[in-house]
């Protein structure tokens, strides 16, 4: 699948998004549906990773309204978002703002180029890690 959904961390309840070179938004809303049957019954906090590092073509057609449904439809304690060195700024500046949104489920959005990174973030926030 060009969006593999696994569990980092079933203990400390983190998923992690390896999203490949590209993917199409059947795949997308398959990885979503599969997140939410992951999530069942986790007590919250819960955290993802999404790692784009690979990510060269995405979907173009209201992408960042199918990226909101998983924001409004999924409960995490903080998403990050581990993008490409060379990926544009308009992603981050437009979710910095979303996440605002009180129908918004995801209570922080972090930003990483690296998945290490983006643990820490997590370490940092309090998981039992």
């Amino acid at each position: 699948m060009p969006i593999d959904v696994t569990w980092h961390s079933r203990d400390d309840k983190i998923l992690l998004w390896t999203i490949g070179e590209t993917w199409e938004l059947d795949e997308y809303y398959q990885a979503f549906n599969l997140t939410k049957v992951m999530l069942e019954g986790v007590e919250q906090p819960a955290y993802a990773i999404v790692d784009a590092t690979s990510l060269v073509h995405r979907p173009r057609a209201g992408l960042m309204g199918h990226f909101l449904k998983v924001l409004r439809d999924v409960e995490l304690e903080m998403l990050i978002y581990v993008r490409r060195k060379d990926s544009p700024p308009l992603v981050q500046k437009l979710l910095g703002l979303v996440v605002r949104s009180p129908s918004i489920k995801v209570r922080r959005i972090h930003f990483t180029l690296t998945v290490d990174d983006a643990l820490m973030h997590i370490y940092r926030a309090g998981s039992s890690i």
